[in-house]
């Protein structure tokens, strides 16, 4: 059918709806690839912060053990907990953080001046208080994901940051941790760029024709 409808115009004309067709298909299979690779990727990650998560709550659910043997009190239980789980890393320099439910800062590696501090009124410059939202996630789900504005290690400008928080009820503890999502942001830019480079084709097509 197209073939047919084609063949009734000049071919001038045939050459400018192929190219339209063309890339107009290229740009909706790019588009389409834009949203599918965001949502791997994210996902992705997703998938290693819970994972990681779950490790760190590992670490105090096994020292938890301990106490219930008569091995550690539950004071020395909670101190190995923070200086182990404070000592973890991965990717280098992501770490682990410590809060109770009110929420005040247990055990912040990075920030060690917010220990034993409330930080129910810190917030990201977009006013979002995410401590508070940690523990609404929690409360709520028992775990889950936030996203918010934090700085990076030796940095006070916040870049865009994802959090997997999970609750250690015995304890009263939500143990997180996240990693930075800037690097996400400039892959899905520079596949939004291709998609624009397509859209500047299509243009250039039909200014030669037109």
């Amino acid at each position: 059918p197209m073939a047919a409808v084609l063949a009734t115009f000049s071919i001038r004309t045939r050459l400018i709806a192929l190219a339209l067709i063309s890339i107009l298909g290229f740009s909706a299979l790019l588009a389409m690839d834009v949203s599918s690779q965001w949502q791997r990727i994210n996902e992705s990650r997703q998938r290693e912060l819970r994972s990681l998560g779950e490790s760190a709550i590992a670490v105090a659910t096994q020292l938890d053990q301990q106490v219930a043997k008569g091995v550690l009190s539950r004071e020395q239980a909670q101190a190995q907990a923070k200086t182990q789980i404070g000592m973890m890393r991965y990717r280098g320099n992501e770490y682990f953080f410590i809060t109770d439910m009110a929420p005040k800062m247990i055990m912040h590696p990075i920030r060690p001046e917010l220990d034993g501090k409330d930080v129910s009124g810190n917030k990201d410059p977009n006013g979002k208080a995410l401590f508070v939202e940690f523990v609404r996630v929690v409360s709520a789900s028992g775990s889950g994901f936030v996203d918010y504005l934090w700085p990076r290690p030796g940095s006070d400008h916040p870049v865009a940051k994802i959090s997997y928080v999970q609750g250690y009820a015995p304890w009263g503890w939500i143990v997180g941790t996240g990693v930075y999502t800037d690097d996400l942001n400039q892959q899905y830019w520079q596949t939004v760029k291709a998609l624009l480079i397509g859209q500047d084709r299509l243009n250039e097509i039909l200014d030669r024709y037109g």
